[in-house]
């Protein structure tokens, strides 16, 4: 028997300015694009993903993975 292994990448959310304690993981095949859900947190909708915590870059939901995030 042969396993046929796909590599995934995970992916972090994180709320606000909280930046040490993430609110949702989550795991993507490689290749594949993250999913885009702006209501991951009760009470919470988002106003945009952002590659970084001080909201410099956008995240990109349409390109594909190839790291985690």
């Amino acid at each position: 028997m042969y396993a046929k292994w796909v590599k995934k990448f995970k992916v972090t959310y994180y709320l606000g300015e909280e930046v040490d304690i993430p609110m949702y993981e989550t795991y993507v095949k490689e290749g594949d694009c993250v999913k885009y859900e702006p209501q991951l947190a009760d009470g919470y909708e988002s106003n945009g993903f952002f590659t970084t915590a001080m909201h410099m870059e956008e995240f990109d939901f349409t390109k594909p993975l190839t790291e985690d995030v």
